[in-house]
C-alpha cells in the first residue's frame, strides 16, 4: 500500500505540476513517519510544516494538505526565512534558496524529532537531512538512515525501499 501511494508512474506524475507532486509526496512521507510522543505538546496540537526560504509552492501546499490529517492531526503551515523560526515544526521543507545554509539548518533541526526534506539540495542527506528530492528526469528521493535514527523518528521500512540512495552516516563537507 505504501508503495502504491508513493510510487506513481511517470505518466501519472505528468498530470501534476512539480510542486503539486512534491506536496503530495510530503504529505505521504509524513503519513508513513511516526513521531515520538514528545514531538507534540498536546493531543490536539497540529502537525506543523515549516517551509524555509523562497516558497516554490504558492497556495499548492495549502490546497494539498487541507483536510488531509496525519495521525489524526491537521496541518499548520509556517513560511519562514530564518532558521530559528523553525522551532516547533514537525516537518521542514528546505527550499533551493537555502542551499548555502544546509549545515546550520540540519544542525538546528537535528536537535528535535523533525522530518527534514530538501528540494534537490546537493549534500543535504550527507549533512544530516532526512529526505532529499532528486531531480533526475523523474521523481526520486534519497534518505539518510543515521539522521532518521538520530531524530527519533520511525519511518516505514517500505519508504526506505523506494529511496534511490540511502546514506548511513552524517559527513557534512
Amino acid at each position: 500500500m505504501v508503495l502504491n501511494c508513493l510510487a506513481l508512474s511517470t505518466s501519472s506524475a505528468q498530470n501534476f505540476s512539480e510542486y503539486q507532486f512534491k506536496a503530495g509526496i510530503i504529505q505521504r512521507l509524513a503519513k508513513y513517519t511516526n513521531f515520538p510522543p514528545e514531538a507534540f505538546t498536546s493531543k490536539n496540537q497540529r502537525i506543523t510544516l515549516g517551509i524555509l526560504g523562497n516558497d516554490p509552492f504558492g497556495d499548492v501546499m495549502d490546497r494539498v494538505l487541507r483536510g488531509r490529517p496525519v495521525h489524526g492531526r491537521y496541518w499548520k503551515i509556517k513560511r519562514v526565512t530564518e532558521i530559528k523560526d523553525l522551532w516547533g515544526c514537525h516537518v521542514v521543507f528546505v527550499c533551493k534558496s537555502e542551499r548555502d545554509k544546509i549545515a546550520d539548518i540540519t544542525a538546528f533541526c537535528g536537535k528535535y524529532p523533525t522530518l527534514t526534506i530538501g528540494d534537490g539540495l546537493e549534500d543535504f542527506v550527507n549533512c544530516g537531512g532526512i529526505v532529499n528530492f532528486t531531480d533526475k528526469g523523474k521523481f526520486g528521493f534519497e534518505l539518510n538512515a543515521e539522521a532518521i535514527k538520530k531524530s527519533k523518528l520511525v519511518v516505514d521500512a517500505k519508504i526506505l525501499q523506494l529511496a534511490s540512495n540511502i546514506a548511513r552516516f552524517i559527513n557534512c563537507k
